[in-house]
């Protein structure tokens, strides 16, 4: 691919192709993707999946492996569908769909105002980094700031890439002129842990098999897989997503989830049951990584790290 720039340190394999077209002589971004025969036109941060991930790296003759661990979130779907499911859809280039309830918020491309400075003097441009679009994770880990998603004036945000390729140089918004502002909300240190998590799936550090996740669940609970489909087990198991919904507490799950409704049984969270946690043989519809984390962490809390593996 002529024009395509080397990734930098943990640049979004995305980010690079709008890092390219700003470096580049293309008239457009259309132009661009056309000629690169790139599947996405709008190319969203955080995808798991993508035909342009195989064409990209195929052009950038690096390991797919080392790419996928720094430069895109592809890791994160060892915790969320079997390896034989990723696979399939891995061949047919084909995103797992999750249940659309059950799905994280719908978030633009992000970035650290500290890390635009440091690459501006280490690179001369900047660029979106991978860490910053992971699903689930709100701040930078270097910086411990939270992370520029849109303006505060106006509300723009960059939901395409080819509406801002990169980071604002000036840190001002393209559209109002007004000086974009990090979310000023601050997060439990529960949530800092649950953004670490998140992390170390999507970097392969921390892969949680449905296997896994369900021992823990049933050992929670107290019951044995060959009870868990009884109707003795529901009442536990809705007390289970009750108590992981109160250990977070409502509105800061609404933050990092899609929603969190009041019912007459009390407060749910649908992207935390889509998975059917609580069974090992489960084929229920796949489970998002952040709610996977959510559960992970409340585990470790609840029952200890030390029964973990």
């Amino acid at each position: 691919m002529e024009q395509l720039q080397k990734l930098l340190p943990g640049e979004d394999l995305f980010g690079l192709v709008g890092r390219s077209y700003v470096m580049s002589s293309y008239r457009g971004f259309s132009a661009m993707r056309h000629e690169w025969q790139l599947t996405h036109y709008r190319h969203l941060p955080g995808v798991f999946i993508s035909r342009d991930f195989e064409k990209l790296i195929e052009a950038l003759k690096l390991a797919p492996s080392d790419v996928h661990a720094k430069h895109t979130c592809f890791n994160m779907l060892n915790s969320s569908i079997s390896q034989d499911e990723l696979e399939h859809h891995r061949n047919l280039s084909k995103n797992v769909t999750f249940n659309i309830k059950g799905s994280e918020l719908a978030q633009p491309w992000r970035w650290c105002s500290e890390c635009v400075e440091e690459d501006i003097e280490s690179f001369g441009i900047p660029y979106y980094h991978r860490d910053h679009q992971v699903p689930g994770v709100k701040h930078c880990s270097k910086h411990k700031c939270a992370l520029v998603s849109k303006c505060n004036s106006c509300g723009n945000d960059v939901g395409q890439l080819k509406q801002q390729p990169i980071p604002p140089l000036d840190g001002h918004c393209m559209k109002c002129g007004s000086e974009f502002e990090s979310d000023t909300r601050l997060i439990s240190p529960k949530m800092t842990v649950v953004e670490s998590i998140c992390l170390d799936m999507a970097y392969g550090r921390l892969n949680i098999s449905q296997q896994q996740l369900a021992s823990r669940v049933q050992y929670y609970l107290g019951i044995r897989q060959g009870d868990i489909e009884l109707d003795v087990a529901r009442a536990s198991i809705r007390a289970f997503y009750r108590d992981i919904i109160e250990f977070y507490g409502a509105d800061e799950l609404r933050v990092y989830l899609h929603t969190v409704k009041e019912q007459k049984q009390g407060l749910k969270c649908p992207a935390l049951k889509s998975g059917r946690v609580y069974n090992q043989h489960s084929i229920g519809l796949p489970l998002h990584p952040v709610a996977i984390a959510v559960i992970w962490h409340f585990l470790n809390e609840m029952l200890g790290k030390a029964i973990a593996e």
